[in-house]
């Protein structure tokens, strides 16, 4: 009598796993927040290493993912999110460019990421279809219809582990995106949406392993394993956090691997004593570390080299290490809002932490390096405040505000406590504000659009008036005047115990 092997017997019947079978090992790779990097970057490995290494490149990043998956062939590839924004040619291309890149790479699952929906919701959604790829999120549906957009999460095999996957899109995603760009979508509460998922994936068959896919961030993620506690795993982006070990709550870990493609994690699941032994490595791409896909980077060079030409002019350099901002002042975001008021002529400027997108070590500026700093081709807005409504404005986004506004113009002393801050003084340009002066404030039209979550006022009471004037332009111009650069904090923000 013919006997059928473990796994002939899974392929034929899908989902049943049969008793004796022993579970082979299931290795996961992941990547998130990769931001359209097709092409090698230079960075340092830390901020006190003098030395500048290249990392990252789709071309090593798909070597790097062909060579695991020969070498062990049960696996499982998932993409966390934010593929088509952050370099000129997916802006080029409204992220067009990136779909060839993403079915090259070819991972099973995907969720969007926020910056999916940077080119408006019916061009992602031709994206994703035209993708043939398999997106999930659950907490994303159509405003219309009610309906799902994606699926909320698939039951798979793989090597004879049952495997609940599921997938969310940033539970945010409102509040981060343009209005204009996400007003065919709503979004339901992620914790329902997951809950009501994993019911659906019981009644198919009780899985082995539950796995979320998600673009929420590590503070988020870390909420989700405390309220659902189902997941083994949460393989998380949208921070971009770099994570050598996971972080363990209860039975789950959660995991990232930084951005920019320069980190591909791996997971192995192993049996033992009919328990699942999870063991992780984070591996670094980029030239130093793997041999390209050689067919893969020509593909790659062909597609970018007319702007390759025009984007790696030198128009200036920085002369002083400009990381990007994380909490109090900082160089780079005071030297962009300085160039807002250089630009504009206004009292004042402001501007959102996420709208930096890379730091800088000292050295040469391309064109290149400021698209890249500055990838949205945001258009810079007035909005005119009264000083009362200044004052009001300035509370609401050191308290308020995911991430309180960076600015030029203004001096703050500020009394951090332990959520938020107490507006100790604030000064225009070094005078006291006044409560009916009327104040010219530059900034983004992200920003304008976003006045009640960035400072609790509806942005129809606002007068506001268009600069025609785009950010990155204004960026290139101005180290191009100036040449040579060397942004420094200057006290603007001054924080007492």
């Amino acid at each position: 009598m013919k006997t059928l092997s473990c796994s002939a017997v899974l392929v034929t019947v899908s989902l049943i796993l049969l008793s004796g079978c022993e579970r082979e090992p299931l290795t996961i790779l992941h990547w998130n927040d990769a931001h359209s990097n097709n092409l090698p970057f230079k960075t340092k490995r830390s901020p006190s290493d003098p030395q500048l290494v290249e990392v990252g490149g789709y071309a090593w990043l798909k070597a790097a993912l062909d060579s695991i998956r020969d070498a062990r062939p049960v696996n499982l590839t998932v993409f966390a999110g934010d593929e088509f924004q952050g370099t000129p040619i997916s802006s080029e291309t409204a992220g067009r460019s990136q779909i060839p890149m993403l079915q090259a790479l070819a991972p099973d699952f995907l969720v969007p990421g926020n910056h999916e929906f940077d080119y408006g919701d019916d061009h992602f959604l031709h994206l994703a279809d035209s993708s043939g790829l398999n997106w999930l999120a659950a907490n994303l549906i159509d405003s219309v219809s009610r309906q799902p957009v994606f699926q909320s999460g698939q039951l798979i095999n793989r090597g004879g582990w049952k495997v609940a996957v599921v997938g969310i899109t940033t539970p945010e995603l409102k509040e981060v995106s343009l209005p204009v760009n996400v007003d065919r979508f709503s979004m339901i509460g992620h914790l329902e949406a997951i809950r009501q998922t994993i019911d659906s994936l019981n009644r198919i068959g009780k899985p082995d392993l539950y796995i979320l896919i998600s673009h929420a961030g590590l503070d988020m993620d870390s909420t989700i394993a405390r309220a659902i506690p189902d997941f083994d795993l949460i393989i998380g982006g949208h921070t971009h956090s770099v994570m050598a070990e996971p972080s363990v709550i209860g039975k789950t870990r959660i995991v990232q691997s930084g951005s920019r493609g320069r980190f591909l994690g791996e997971i192995t699941i192993s049996e033992k004593q009919g328990l699942p032994d999870v063991a992780f490595k984070v591996h670094e791409i980029g030239p130093g570390n793997q041999k390209p896909d050689k067919k893969f980077q020509a593909r790659i060079d062909s597609m970018e080299a007319g702007l390759q030409e025009r984007l790696k002019v030198v128009i200036g350099e920085f002369t002083t290490e400009l990381p990007l901002p994380t909490t109090g002042e900082n160089a780079l975001a005071n030297w962009i809002t300085d160039a807002y008021r250089w630009k504009t002529g206004a009292e004042i400027s402001m501007m959102n932490a996420g709208g930096i997108r890379r730091g800088f070590h000292p050295g040469p500026v391309s064109r290149r390096d400021i698209w890249e700093l500055a990838p949205f081709g945001n258009y810079l807005v007035d909005l005119f405040f009264t000083g009362q409504q200044l004052e009001a404005a300035i509370r609401h986004s050191l308290n308020h505000a995911e991430t309180p506004l960076h600015f030029s113009g203004l001096q703050l002393t500020i009394r951090q406590k332990r959520t938020g801050s107490d507006l100790i003084r604030v000064s225009v340009n070094g005078q006291p504000v006044r409560k009916e002066t009327v104040y010219r404030v530059t900034t983004n039209n992200f920003v304008a659009l976003q006045a009640r979550a960035m400072f609790g006022i509806d942005p129809a009471s606002l007068r506001t008036k268009q600069t025609g004037l785009v950010d990155r332009d204004v960026l290139m111009e101005r180290i191009q005047t100036s040449g040579s650069m060397g942004p420094v904090t200057d006290g603007r923000l001054k924080v007492i115990p």
